[in-house]
């Protein structure tokens, strides 16, 4: 495993311009941010509780070919609570030996003002346009969903409540057509080759999952799913304990993606 060190100056309390330095490279006018969902967002400044970061680096100006980050992550289900910081290296692992698909996430020494961040933080790839590309190079055209939950903040921004988590519920409008906004908070749409409010390939799914004729349902599902991907995925998250991820406890923190042609 390399070692990598990471270095930030210049941060300020919200997001903030500063300077990146790697070994002896570095980059002016990087830009960063917080990252992660409103529960992992209990920071009190950039170098106080640990908390997930987002590097954005200038386009003339790339690191290591790219210029987004997201996330650089604090292990654990909470920041920096895996004090081994091998749970998710070990799910993983779990998921090449099974052949899905996978992101990488590799070690990273962090400091911010010169605080180290956790011990070690993981550079963590998070799927968008570059991993489609990677897992459906002959079908990269589709569309790339985030599936997270509904969340609504006070008029200060300091609370919030969870409203619903990502199903696959049948919610319709009056007339009985499906209702649009409903199914935004739940799947996002991080990528599409025609328009945001192309939500066709979610209320095919919605519409089979919710099959009332048990051979019909298997049928419908087979036809729009890949029902053994899935399986795999759902069997490893429960063989590691994972309660906090789609098809399971918590209905969050996956990615689904329709190709153009396929399931």
């Amino acid at each position: 495993m390399r070692g990598h060190v990471w270095r930030c100056h210049d941060l300020s309390n919200e997001s903030f311009d500063g300077t990146f330095v790697y070994g002896n490279r570095v980059i002016y006018d990087m830009m960063a941010r917080y990252a992660g969902s409103p529960y992992h967002q209990q920071f009190n400044s950039p170098i106080g509780n640990l908390c997930h970061y987002k590097f954005i680096f200038p386009d003339d100006d790339k690191f290591l070919g790219a210029t987004s980050f997201n996330k650089i992550h604090q292990p654990g289900n909470g920041p920096g609570d895996d004090t081994a910081i091998q749970r998710e290296q070990t799910s993983y692992w779990l998921v090449r030996q099974l052949g899905l698909p996978w992101n990488y996430r590799r070690f990273v020494a962090v400091y911010v003002n010169g605080h180290r961040r956790g011990t070690l933080m993981e550079d963590a790839q998070t799927p968008d346009a570059d991993v489609v590309k990677e897992q459906f190079p002959n079908d990269a055209d589709g569309f790339l969903y985030k599936l997270q939950p509904w969340f609504e903040f006070n008029a200060t921004g300091q609370n919030f409540n969870n409203n619903s988590w990502c199903t696959l519920n049948d919610y319709t409008t009056a007339d009985g057509s499906k209702k649009l906004a409903r199914y935004r908070w739940n799947y996002l749409a991080r990528r599409t080759p025609d328009s945001a409010n192309n939500y066709t390939n979610v209320f095919a799914l919605i519409d089979a999952a919710n099959t009332p004729d048990p051979n019909a349902y298997v049928t419908n599902m087979e036809s729009l799913v890949d029902m053994e991907e899935w399986m795999r995925i759902f069997a490893v998250e429960h063989a590691v304990g994972n309660w906090d991820a789609f098809g399971s406890q918590n209905e969050q923190n996956m990615y689904a993606y329709k190709p153009r042609n396929g399931r």
